[in-house]
């Protein structure tokens, strides 16, 4: 049998075992830190190019601000927008709102009644309408429809009249529909059924007055005022089926059921017509959201044309109809805010998706309670329309002129059809 003979001298040794100074012993780290290194550069360049990036693409594409404003004004407007338009969220908008008007009021950069400042402070009530904060949003659309009717600070930038012509329709057209909205009828705002329906025809003037000046802007004419765009033929037919929403719903409050019927299958028409080109130019489209800001106001509305339609078919004895409009409506306001969603973390202040919701499910009850043996159903549908309500008072409380159906009418309904069942 051999010896077996080991060589020593061919053993390999670690060199950090065998250097103690600070270099021998960080020698196995030297690759994983600059691996960590190259990671973080490109981490801080990723979030560098997202903060420029952004606020380059809000200044050339979404809203440019007022280029007469301090720069980091201009800085908190963009941040706004953001949040107005691209990562939808009221509170936070609002607040960034209230920074920017802050700084313009504080610093004397503009006028009260500047056109800039009257924007912001439309742009703050109807942040708080979407949050419900309904006291807050009336007392800024009181500011809004006082400084209508007072004479303009023009921002000594802006001659051309027909401009100034323009924001004055858009911004009457806008702070009317939110006051009246807001329950804002009577006494100093004079806000009845008459000048709901007169909102319409001045929607079609401003369409008129879009369509001279986009021809205008096609020649080269400069726009005086790109920080307060003029309407595009997606905005002006959001709004136009807004105010149809609401003059039929006080129309269906005279009894008129049939014109209000009538004028909600119209407004479905005129939504179905917008088809938002919007998203076309949003290269940076799918970092942000899935829809464009157009697009979401627009499945809004929809959700409440469908909603008070299922009501006025229920009405006119047509339950079928009325059970289809139903379904598809709930289908299109839980979109964005599902049933299932955990109102702490996927909320993201819809006040206005909590508030069609349980009228859609509310009527759906409605319908089986009429059929043969549906009380159970009726009584399960009727329990989730009240949790949808509960679920908006938790948050942030539905502006009231939004609640299309109370609390205390769903568990009037509850409490019959259980006392009917312990029989």
């Amino acid at each position: 049998m051999m010896p077996c003979h080991i060589d020593l001298t061919r053993q390999h040794y670690s060199s950090f075992s065998m250097d103690p100074s600070f270099k021998g012993r960080a020698q196995p780290y030297i690759a994983a830190i600059k691996a960590l290194s190259v990671v973080s550069l490109f981490g801080f360049l990723g979030v560098g190019f997202y903060y420029y990036g952004t606020h380059l693409y809000i200044e050339k594409f979404v809203l440019p601000t007022p280029d007469m404003l301090e720069y980091d004004t201009r800085r908190i407007l963009r941040a706004a927008t953001y949040r107005e338009q691209l990562a939808e969220n009221p509170r936070s908008a609002y607040t960034f709102l209230q920074m920017a008007l802050d700084q313009i009021i504080e610093n004397g950069q503009l006028g009260p009644t500047s056109l800039v400042v009257q924007d912001i402070n439309y742009r703050m009530a109807y942040a708080a309408f979407k949050q419900g904060e309904i006291d807050k949003a009336k007392e800024l659309t009181e500011i809004c429809l006082r400084a209508l009717k007072q004479p303009a600070d023009y921002d000594s930038k802006v001659d051309d009249k027909m401009r100034l012509e323009i924001f004055k329709q858009q911004q009457s057209i806008q702070v009317n529909l939110l006051a009246y909205e807001l329950g804002m009828t009577g006494g100093v705002y004079n806000n009845g059924q008459e000048s709901i329906a007169e909102v319409l025809p001045a929607i079609e003037k401003l369409e008129d007055m879009v369509s001279l000046w986009s021809k205008l802007d096609g020649n080269g004419i400069r726009d005086p005022m790109p920080y307060i765009p003029v309407w595009s033929k997606d905005k002006l037919l959001l709004e136009k089926t807004r105010a149809m929403i609401i003059f039929s719903r006080e129309t269906l409050k005279s009894g008129n059921i049939a014109d209000s019927d009538a004028l909600l299958t119209l407004a479905w028409k005129v939504s179905q017509q917008n088809q938002p080109q919007n998203a076309e130019k949003s290269w940076l489209k799918n970092i942000f959201d899935t829809a464009t800001y157009i697009e979401k106001e627009k499945r809004c509305n929809d959700a409440l044309i469908l909603a008070e339609l299922s009501v006025t078919k229920l009405l006119q004895k047509s339950a079928d109809t009325a059970l289809k409009l139903a379904e598809k409506g709930y289908e299109i306001s839980t979109e964005r805010v599902s049933e299932s969603a955990d109102v702490n973390t996927d909320y993201r202040g819809e006040a206005q998706c909590l508030a069609c919701t349980p009228l859609l499910l509310f009527t759906m009850g409605n319908i089986f309670e009429l059929e043969p043996r549906g009380e159970q159903k009726a009584l399960l549908y009727y329990k989730r329309a009240l949790r949808w309500t509960y679920r908006g008072d938790y948050i942030s409380g539905v502006p009231k002129a939004r609640q299309l159906v109370s609390g205390h009418s769903i568990e009037s309904r509850i409490e019959k059809l259980t006392k009917a069942s312990d029989r």
